[in-house]
């Protein structure tokens, strides 16, 4: 559990908001999450502040007063995920209250967030898959296509994708080597390692897959060589070209 603060703060006065925004400048400080998860929950913030729970102070906040809110949320229309991850946000700071002997007690241990809804697969049907084969069959090896293609061929997520460089790609093996991704924070954006150890992974390259890399490999080097530069390994796959 953090404890140490980058700032103080009054007791008697502190509005649960006020106290969220701490927590989250707390966690900046210490470097503990990643900038793009800082952003996200700033945005969980802002769901916070916007309702009566916001103004509520510290010290008197009740089960009550947080069932209150969620209600208020789904009468709002709020999806249920981020009902979810505005709750967890609330929730860790007044863990964060309690360790840090703000609160006695955390009263927020019994609250049950609503269920999440069950999705339908947002995945491409057969007739779907078949239409985008053929055009990437006739299609150029432009940095959106062999996107489309790693995406449809390994299921790549798009930061992946992204993040993917030269030297991750082993045509002679048939193996992507998943070592990066790129991240967004707001509108800024950055490289860094794959947040699990499933994330950090090999895949194997099909033949069609091969041959659309191969046409984007020749093409780029092609490209570069016209204006005297070398394409080299740590240049990225979906680059521009």
């Amino acid at each position: 559990e953090l404890i140490g603060s980058p700032k103080r703060m009054s007791s008697d006065s502190t509005t649960i908001a006020k106290y969220v925004k701490h927590y989250i400048s707390v966690l900046e400080a210490n470097k503990i999450v990643e900038a793009s998860t800082l952003g996200c929950y700033r945005e969980m913030l802002k769901t916070i502040e916007r309702y009566d729970i916001g103004s509520i102070k510290l010290n008197d906040l009740s089960a009550e007063d947080a069932e209150t809110w969620i209600s208020q949320l789904l009468a709002d229309n709020r999806a249920r995920s981020s009902i979810r991850k505005s709750f967890n946000v609330l929730h860790a700071a007044v863990k964060h209250a309690v360790s840090s002997k703000r609160l006695h007690a955390d009263p927020l241990g019994c609250i049950k967030t609503p269920k999440l809804e069950n999705k339908e697969p947002n995945s491409l049907d057969a007739p779907m898959q078949a239409k985008l084969v053929s055009y990437l069959d006739g299609a150029g090896p432009t940095a959106a296509n062999v996107g489309y293609a790693l995406a449809l061929y390994t299921g790549m997520r798009e930061g992946e994708i992204c993040g993917l460089r030269w030297r991750d790609v082993d045509l002679d093996a048939g193996i992507i080597h998943v070592r990066n991704v790129i991240v967004h924070d707001g509108p800024t954006c950055y490289e860094k390692e794959p947040k699990t150890k499933n994330g950090r992974r090999d895949i194997p390259i099909t033949n069609d897959l091969a041959r659309t890399i191969q046409f984007r490999l020749s093409n780029a080097e092609k490209k570069y060589k016209e204006v005297g530069i070398e394409l080299k390994p740590n240049m990225y796959v979906v680059g521009t070209v």
